[in-house]
């Protein structure tokens, strides 16, 4: 609008002023100034347009930098770490391999999900052992009922890919959040698969009653389309789908 304001003041006035003082059928300059005129707006909305897009990206990153920063900063990682640790050894001296192989897998979920939270890509077969050992975890605490079932399926190509961190966690989380009961009918299923740097990720799962306590706030869900939508920009994929008894997601991504 500056841009504008100059123009105006320095070449059109005096055009404009000149042009409305002519007496009639006199010829009239040419429309250079007008198109000069039209070109200044153009580019000062389209200027301001792209100032603001920039703006809101940083303001998001910064948002996301600091909810992170301010989640790792609630535990003490290495403490964390050394009790787990213990917690392991203690577990093979007593002789009890299930409780060891599940301490080890929590340290590498919490030890992933602090040092991944560093960088805004990792390697993408980091990324496929989190979403294993979490997965491991979950089934470690879920009692094998006939009520229950939980199927799940892991490819990679093993060609080298990058992914940002944690993108696929909170899909997961929710289906087995959401997703399991002791007592009721219910299923889960989660699908990966990674090839030729294209990533396919669907996750499905019964939804079963929940008190009004146990209730999510999906700002997790939220979350993740805004990083996605920041992260790869029309290089991903969503739909989400909901009915009475099933919640189902679909995601593709582009690595490459």
């Amino acid at each position: 609008m500056i841009v504008c304001l100059i123009i105006y003041t320095n070449i059109l006035n005096d055009f404009f002023v000149k042009e409305v003082s002519k007496p009639p059928g006199e010829n009239h300059d040419s429309i250079w100034p007008y198109f000069y005129w039209a070109i200044s707006i153009m580019f000062s909305i389209v200027y301001d347009f792209r100032e603001n897009e920039k703006n809101k990206q940083t303001l998001e990153r910064e948002r996301t930098t600091a909810e992170i920063q301010a989640l790792k900063a609630q535990i003490n990682p290495h403490f964390l770490f050394n009790t787990l640790n213990n917690l392991y050894g203690t577990a093979l001296i007593e002789n009890s391999p299930k409780t060891a192989d599940g301490i080890q897998q929590l340290a590498r979920i919490m030890r992933h999900a602090v040092e991944s939270s560093k960088n805004d890509r990792i390697e993408i077969d980091r990324e496929i052992s989190f979403l294993h050992d979490y997965i491991e975890i979950q089934q470690l605490r879920i009692p094998k009922r006939d009520n229950i079932r939980i199927n799940t399926s892991i490819f990679w190509d093993e060609n080298p890919a990058q992914i940002a961190p944690l993108i696929l966690m909170t899909f997961a989380e929710n289906a087995f959040k959401f997703g399991i009961s002791i007592a009721r009918e219910c299923f889960l299923e989660i699908n990966l698969k990674v090839e030729k740097q294209q990533l396919t990720f669907i996750c499905r799962n019964s939804i079963v009653p929940r008190t009004s306590l146990e209730q999510g706030t999906g700002t997790g869900v939220e979350t993740t389309l805004k990083r996605l939508k920041l992260l790869y920009p029309k290089r991903h994929t969503i739909s989400i789908n909901q009915t009475d008894a099933v919640y189902e997601v679909f995601l593709t991504i582009n690595l490459s």
